[in-house]
């Protein structure tokens, strides 16, 4: 009988991905434990010549893609600040992230409760995100620490709850179109504001109140103004729920979010595209005008349709509809968001030669309810308006006053 040891077994993907992300957990407790420890010799040479090295490695292996912090540039008792910082692209992934400073803050006694409350603010972020063929924007996962107690290893983690700041920030996205599609990129600029993430407990929207799930909650705060002028206010909290092998095909039944979004003078040309791309299905329209005003709340909960309240307005719209080839343009509404429904006050439109107005309700479950009228029209102007020619000479005026869509 042979007295050689057998090989360990290999921890399975899901493990392994966790401690990838608790490594880069750790290393946020080691910048932590650095700078607790500043005032010694060695942690102000670990901290000025080996800090940003190091830390720089571990997360390159824990976000298996290469990343470089700049140097210290500022260290103390309760915090330390890096130099200009990157993640450059990759041949499998294209985003891009370049930060001027990083600085790092926290609280050294709340090491003592084995877990730290960095606030983490990054200046100057320049970043460019490229949507993939799924929809998703990035595919990240961040271990806060973890309670397993079949982990051997997690005894020896800190719980991290960062808070992150953004100052004079800048993000490009490029949504996904189609294979054969070339969109244009969405330039975000003057992004301010915090994001904390921490780990939390909620009811299983699946099975009930008597089971739990783990959920990342993310806490938004965040202001921003989109290319082609407007300004855009975020606020609210969104939880991604893991359900582990149990997970929904519709990415919408993972969230459960209560957001506030304020808009003023937003250019939807330039905007919907990126919303549309982000939305689960196709929708068979494509915004080319639009200025919009508004101040809305959303409600998200797993497996059910999204609640909107508040209200908005559109000026100078312009969509497509399918394949029809001449667009509602002139578009100018008032809308109130009333849940689950949508109530439409003094809309008017134009289609080709055709001007219409309309107000009353739209409900997804129990259809539309719309008074409106169409504006006088020559004949002549609807041949043209929808392509065809009368099969005799024909002259006059056509005038709906009152239609009802029900």
């Amino acid at each position: 009988m042979s007295n050689g040891s057998s090989p360990e077994p290999k921890a399975p993907p899901k493990r392994q991905r966790r401690r990838r992300w608790m490594m880069t957990g750790a290393t946020l407790s080691a910048i932590a434990t650095a700078g607790v420890t500043g005032g010694a010799w060695w942690a102000w040479r670990f901290a000025h010549e080996e800090l940003s090295p190091w830390a720089s490695e571990y997360l390159t292996e824990s976000l298996e893609r290469p990343v470089a912090l700049g140097e210290v540039e500022r260290v103390s008792l309760t915090g330390v600040q890096f130099g200009a910082s990157a993640m450059p692209p990759t041949a499998t992934d294209p985003d891009e992230l370049f930060v001027e400073t990083i600085n790092v803050r926290f609280n050294p006694l709340t090491l003592l409760r084995r877990q730290v409350n960095p606030q983490i603010t990054f200046t100057g972020v320049r970043a460019y995100l490229e949507q993939d063929e799924q929809g998703k924007w990035l595919d990240v996962e961040i271990d806060l620490g973890d309670d397993d107690e079949e982990d051997d290893d997690t005894d020896a983690l800190i719980q991290v709850n960062p808070t992150v700041g953004l100052a004079d920030s800048e993000v490009v996205l490029l949504p996904y179109l189609g294979p054969d599609e070339s969109p244009q990129p969405l330039t975000i600029g003057e992004i301010n504001g915090t994001v904390s993430v921490q780990k939390v407990s909620v009811d299983n929207p699946i099975e009930g109140e008597n089971t739990r799930l783990e959920a990342q909650e993310i806490t938004l705060d965040l202001s921003a103004q989109p290319e082609n002028a407007g300004e855009l206010d975020i606020d609210g909290v969104i939880r991604q729920l893991d359900y582990g092998e149990d997970v929904s095909d519709n990415w919408l039944d993972s969230i459960a979010a209560n957001i506030a979004v304020r808009a003023q003078a937003i250019d939807l040309a330039a905007l919907s595209p990126s919303i549309f791309a982000s939305l689960p299905g196709e929708l068979p329209l494509a915004v080319t005008a639009g200025v919009l005003n508004g101040n809305v709340e959303a409600e998200l909960t797993p497996f059910e349709a999204p609640r909107l309240t508040g209200t908005a307005s559109l000026a100078a719209g312009e969509l497509f509809v399918g394949a029809l080839t001449t667009p509602f343009s002139n578009i100018s509404t008032q809308a109130r968001f009333q849940g689950d429904r949508v109530a439409l006050e003094d809309t008017t439109t134009d289609y080709g030669e055709l001007r219409a107005q309309a107000r009353g309700t739209i409900d997804p479950r129990n259809g539309y309810n719309l008074t409106g009228a169409i504006a006088p029209v020559t004949l002549a102007g609807i041949a043209e308006t929808f392509t065809f020619e009368f099969p005799v000479a024909t002259e006059g005026t056509l005038q709906a006053q009152i239609v009802q869509m029900t």
